[in-house]
């Protein structure tokens, strides 16, 4: 089946009228300054590099023990790390950037078909979890967090007085 496509809605700098702040070569360089300097300095960022060395590591294991008190060790391992990794996106997810759901007119009409409970689901659905995590995992993502503080910066870009949700 061949793959299908949207095109971008920016792909030069002088697309976009609508936008104070067109996309150019230094903006996203400025950007990405900034973004780079907030993954050196922020401890999420560390809890994030520890989740993804730590599910490579077990990703690439071609042997297993079949020991197994070896086997439960690892196991135990495994739910101390995850334990850790809970802790720390508990305290991340009270400090979160306060965000408000938006939803298309498709998803609308979804919920309408489905149900309520069709929403909560697929927004469950719609992140990659690992397996050792469950229902009541905490509800913070690193990657979106830091989505929202580059759409900040680019806001800060414009001269724009930041609301509070931009903070």
């Amino acid at each position: 089946m061949a793959w299908d496509s949207i095109p971008p809605s920016l792909t030069k700098a002088d697309e976009g009228d609508w936008l104070k702040a067109k996309l150019s070569d230094g903006l996203v360089k400025l950007l990405g300054e900034a973004s780079a300097k907030r993954q050196a300095e922020m401890p999420e960022f560390l809890t994030l590099t520890h989740s993804i060395e730590w599910t490579k590591s077990r990703q690439l294991r071609k042997e297993v023990s079949l020991s197994l008190d070896q086997r439960r060790q690892e196991r135990s391992d495994d739910l101390v790390f995850r334990e850790q990794v809970r802790k720390e996106l508990t305290v991340l997810a009270t400090k979160a950037i306060k965000a408000t759901d938006v939803k298309l007119d498709a998803a609308l009409e979804q919920e309408k078909k489905e149900g309520a409970e069709w929403t909560s689901k697929s927004k469950r659905m719609s992140r990659v979890r690992d397996p050792l995590e469950d229902e009541d995992w905490p509800d913070y993502d690193i990657q979106l967090q830091e989505a929202v503080r580059i759409a900040a910066d680019w806001t800060k870009s414009l001269g724009a007085k930041p609301t509070e949700t931009t903070k």
